[in-house]
């Protein structure tokens, strides 16, 4: 109920939940999670500590999840932005997870990846995730703290080739009810 009352979150088109740790048989009864109005839920769950959740707004389309046992993955995508959100275990292993993500970069629109990643950014600033994404001319919007611990373990990277939007605006926010803090991305078509 946190998040059905939270003004900065629920403004939200897409909204990328992760570490959700909700059960697969949860996935059913979606009704006491459906709770922002206006807004379409997906949950791509596998269990306690895994699993991403995306609250979306009806131009936004899922176009794949990927559920696996220590990595979940969820692409949504409108006419101009693909979304790819990651939760990724500890025990992963970063290359599968950068290859999958790589496999699923949409040359025609803006791409943003986001998520928990459980690699600190930070102290490993050449971790083959972060490496890659860079060397495809992303821009990773972020540097500082993302948990509460003291890691940048959550991740917001955006690649815009075609120059569609303005620069991307990262708006850092600690929601009172994580451990991690909540990265708000605002992209600003250019005017023609």
């Amino acid at each position: 109920l946190d998040l059905k009352h939270d003004p900065t979150l629920t403004k939200a088109d897409l909204l990328h939940l992760s570490e959700t740790s909700l059960r697969p048989d949860e996935e059913r009864d979606l009704n006491h999670l459906n709770i922002i109005p206006g807004k379409d839920l997906s949950l791509n769950s596998v269990g306690n500590g895994k699993g991403v959740a995306t609250y979306y707004d009806t131009d936004f389309k899922l176009a794949i999840d990927i559920k696996e046992s220590n990595y979940q993955i969820s692409v949504f995508s409108n006419r101009l932005v693909q979304s790819i959100t990651v939760y990724r275990s500890q025990s992963a292993k970063a290359s599968k997870v950068k290859d999958v993500i790589v496999s699923l970069l949409n040359e025609d629109k803006v791409n943003i990846v986001t998520g928990d990643f459980n690699i600190c950014a930070k102290k490993e600033p050449n971790n083959i995730i972060t490496r890659c994404l860079l060397d495809l001319n992303f821009n990773l919007l972020h540097s500082e703290a993302t948990h509460i611990k003291g890691g940048t373990i959550d991740h917001t990277y955006v690649r815009d080739t075609k120059g569609i939007f303005e620069e991307p605006v990262l708006h850092r926010y600690s929601p009172y009810y994580t451990d991690h803090d909540a990265h708000c991305i605002t992209l600003i078509h250019r005017s023609e």
